[in-house]
């Protein structure tokens, strides 16, 4: 199975200095070892060796050095390699080498961990799974595969999430460029400046999925379902929930004709008629920018964050619609230092807008 990956350590000594040396083609040598440093153990550190110089590491972000350590495979492919001039990144061969791409065939064994960026093309039926029953579809069970990260899987097929329907409405952030512009400016190289994004992106995630979890807990069992640190009970307290004749928490709402799951986070009922509602722990939701958030599908909403959010719970609210009476608005709780309630009026077809724009790439 040839997996890709970029090095990582490559902006420290000597690897900085010997990936220069690197032309795509050359075959290197992974050596796997266990690395110690202070009280910090990796067990599957693998090194990168061209001959005796060390090139840089399989990283360890998704498990993939795991799949790389201790393999019967010792060798990888040198793919590509990205070169940075004076003026940004570069084809000239003269200019310095800031990333490395490499390539393995590597045979996976069965409890072999998988990295996130590489998908199994059939369902990994020798692993055990968590049966998901879906809220809006009749008799439809789904098979879970949560470590390692198989997801979602329905009479064979895997199913994708709704997050991924919306990401195809507006263009993907070209972070490449994006770091290579901001490198001068900011006096930082760039795959620095792209480290720091995934790490801010984790740490918000974490926090984010602490008050989520923290709104479910309250929400299944009230004030004996609050944490002990003040910080998070005020933040849960604090929200302006609607009031309902009930609640569900953590959804799963399913469209296995067309591949499509995912959870939301409130579904408030009032009568027979039910709404979306979700928590969004950002920041500047309501900042308007084309460049970030022009929707290409719908280019008269908004340049906001929020617009991203509505175009989420409106697509939740039309496969619920199809079972159930579903309010015309959805509701967002998005957390910025405080609440902000927003309710609008749902997208109304949008699964088909993007489908159809789908059908016509």
């Amino acid at each position: 199975m040839p997996i890709k990956t970029k090095l990582n350590g490559v902006t420290f000594q000597p690897a900085k200095a010997n990936m220069q040396k690197l032309q795509v083609g050359d075959v290197l040598d992974l050596v796997s070892y266990r690395f110690e440093k202070g009280d910090f153990i990796d067990e599957f550190a693998v090194k990168v060796m061209n001959g005796e110089d060390m090139c840089g590491h399989i990283p360890a972000k998704g498990g993939i050095n795991q799949l790389f350590s201790g393999n019967a495979c010792k060798l990888c492919t040198v793919t590509n390699l990205i070169r940075k001039g004076p003026n940004g990144f570069s084809d000239d061969p003269n200019d310095e080498v800031v990333s490395v791409e490499v390539e393995a065939d590597i045979a996976l064994a069965q409890e072999a961990p998988v990295a996130l960026s590489e998908k199994p093309k059939e369902e990994p039926t020798h692993l055990e799974c968590e049966k998901v029953k879906s809220f809006n579809e009749d008799g439809v069970t789904v098979n879970y595969y949560p470590k390692p990260y198989y997801g979602f899987w329905y009479n064979g097929k895997r199913l994708h999430g709704v997050t991924r329907k919306i990401d195809t409405m507006y263009e993907p952030f070209d972070s490449d460029m994006i770091a290579g512009r901001c490198s001068q400016h900011w006096g930082m190289k760039a795959d620095d400046i792209k480290d720091l994004w995934s790490r801010n992106a984790d740490i918000t995630n974490q926090f984010g999925k602490s008050i989520h979890s923290g709104m479910e807990n309250f929400e299944k069992y009230g004030e004996r379902g609050l944490p002990k640190m003040e910080v998070l009970r005020n933040i849960i307290t604090s929200c302006p929930l609607t009031p309902c004749d009930e609640v569900f928490t953590e959804v799963f709402l399913t469209d296995v004709e067309n591949d499509v799951c995912g959870f939301i986070d409130r579904l408030a009922r009032v009568g027979d008629v039910y709404q979306i509602q979700d928590y969004k722990i950002n920041v500047e939701a309501e900042k308007s920018s084309k460049q970030n958030h022009e929707n290409l599908l719908f280019p008269d909403l908004p340049y906001t964050k929020v617009s991203h959010y509505v175009c989420q719970e409106s697509y939740y609210a039309e496969l619920l619609g199809r079972t159930h009476k579903v309010h015309d608005t959805v509701v967002s709780y998005i957390w910025d230092g405080e609440w902000n309630f927003k309710e609008i009026g749902r997208i109304h077809g949008i699964v088909a807008v993007i489908d159809k724009a789908k059908a016509g790439a």
